[in-house]
């Protein structure tokens, strides 16, 4: 038979190689997680490095862009620039042109009223001439 102390020795030893089990279990799942984890952690890295080769291609068309498009804002600016002046030149015309009818309409109204008293003037004239030709015949 076996004595107390043996009996409690043979717990404690099943007890160690169960524990003994469970943490082989527990690192040999570890080991495979961190597998996976360096896996994963090389996808995203080359991934990164496509991306960071496709953004840099990608900003030096835009660059190229860029510098095209300030080259034909530098070609079409003059033509802005004259077409600026055009309007400038229109507006001073319909000014010009706005004042000088104010002025005429100005000048037309004591134009007509002048040329009205005159004529009436010369009416009224011609008629006491006519009357004096037949008083005179």
């Amino acid at each position: 038979m076996m004595t107390g102390g043996q009996i409690a020795a043979l717990i404690a030893a099943v007890a160690f190689a169960v524990l003994v089990v469970f943490i082989c279990i527990f690192i040999i799942q570890l080991n495979k997680t961190l597998k996976e984890a360096n896996k994963s952690i090389n996808s995203v890295t080359n991934d990164l490095d496509i991306i960071t080769k496709d953004t840099e291609d990608i900003l030096s068309i835009t660059n190229v862009l860029l510098e095209n498009v300030n080259k034909n804002l530098e070609t079409v600016e003059p033509v802005f620039k004259a077409a600026s002046d055009l309007g400038e030149s229109v507006s001073d015309l319909n000014n010009a042109t706005r004042n000088a009818s104010d002025r005429f309409k100005s000048r037309k109204g004591s134009f007509v009223k002048n040329s009205v008293t005159a004529f009436g003037a010369s009416f009224v004239g011609k008629m006491f001439a006519n009357k004096n030709k037949k008083k005179n015949k």
